[in-house]
């Protein structure tokens, strides 16, 4: 069996990202390799490794403010136990993926750091445009179609950073669909106050100086290489 290093070796904890998002994913691949030591290292049932894995999981969930993105699905840590695993880590894989997708997509450029007060504008918005899209006479698919984009932008809005992209199709996508159907002007206008609203805190950000710098690259060459270390042997890799 190849010696690992030890997880005292890195810093992780008083090194990580400002980014929430690209603190967990860096949280989660430390969890893992550390489940993936013990399950390598111990005699104990596997069972209690995944358990202690998914327990941390949480804390970091719950520390860096990420309940929201799991929509309400974060389970209490009292009730955390190998069924938690099974269930849960599907959550945790699916929501991995998405960050590092995003994450690999966007810069400064193309998104804004929203604050508090300003998600709420524009969720106010989004509600508004919902009861719009629901009234739509139309095609019952494109109504569809309009409010699973409308979420996918409420979406947008919850997370650390929102692009721009993100409103450019859900306006497109509008003005497209509902053509001359009554409810056009009521829609076009909740897209102005969205587009103004994002504008006005994106320029009054530049003006204080808080333009957000060139975007950090997730960076885990440490992490993957200590995962090389362990041996190749199937019944020692994690199943997520």
């Amino acid at each position: 069996m190849n010696k690992v290093a030890s997880f005292q070796d890195f810093d992780i904890f008083e090194n990580l990202p400002e980014d929430p998002e690209l603190a967990f994913l860096v949280l989660d691949d430390l969890f893992r390799l550390e489940c993936a030591q013990e399950l390598h290292q111990s005699q104990q049932d596997f069972k209690f490794c995944y358990v202690d894995y998914i327990a941390k999981v949480i804390a970091a969930i719950k520390e860096l403010g990420l309940e929201g993105a799991f929509s309400g699905r974060v389970p209490d840590i009292k009730q955390v136990d190998y069924d938690t695993y099974t269930n849960f880590g599907k959550e945790v894989k699916y929501y991995r993926t998405r960050l590092k997708i995003r994450h690999g997509r966007r810069g400064p450029v193309r998104t804004v750091s929203l604050d508090t007060p300003t998600k709420a504008k524009l969720r106010g918005q989004t509600q508004q445009l919902r009861g719009i899209f629901n009234k739509f006479q139309g095609d019952a698919a494109k109504r569809d179609r309009l409010l699973h984009i409308l979420h996918e932008f409420d979406n947008e809005v919850g997370f650390m950073r929102t692009t721009f992209e993100a409103y450019a199709t859900l306006a497109i996508e509008t003005a497209g669909i509902i053509g001359e159907a009554n409810i056009r002007p009521k829609a076009l206008e909740a897209l102005n106050i969205i587009a103004r609203t994002i504008w006005n805190f994106r320029k009054d950000q530049e003006q204080k100086g808080l333009a957000v710098p060139e975007a950090r690259r997730i960076e885990l060459p440490n992490l993957a290489r200590l995962a090389q270390q362990f041996d190749d042997d199937p019944r020692d890799e994690i199943p997520f």
